[in-house]
């Protein structure tokens, strides 16, 4: 198996290589829902903000949040707290999110922003 590996590594060229790096590097990061979030925000062109943010499971808001049940199913939410981030900037919404809704595909996390509800 691991010759099988290295052969095929070798027979591939740097474009494939650059690729395949990528996508396994970005599957490892969605595994769980904290690195899941702080994936998303590095989507959005975050870096700081998503290697100094340390996310955290949100009871409360998965009921506050509109949409975040589907039938039975409630997805849980995770929090960038208020009180040491301001959150980032979302291009598409111009709002600053904190929230963020777990979606769970067999072992892998997906991380969708949500904007909170405003007083």
């Amino acid at each position: 198996m691991l010759t099988k590996l290295k052969a095929h590594w070798h027979k591939i060229g740097l474009a494939r290589k650059i690729i395949e790096i990528m996508v396994a590097v970005m599957l490892l990061l969605s595994t769980s829902p904290s690195l899941a979030v702080r994936f998303s925000i590095l989507n959005d062109a975050e870096p700081a903000v998503a290697v100094s943010c340390h996310p955290k499971y949100d009871p409360d808001s998965a009921t506050i949040l509109p949409g975040t049940a589907i039938g039975k199913w409630v997805f849980p939410t995770y929090t960038i707290y208020p009180q040491r981030y301001t959150g980032f900037f979302h291009e598409d919404t111009g709002t600053s999110i904190v929230d963020f809704q777990i979606y769970r595909i067999l072992i892998f996390n997906v991380a969708l922003p949500q904007v909170s509800p405003g007083p």
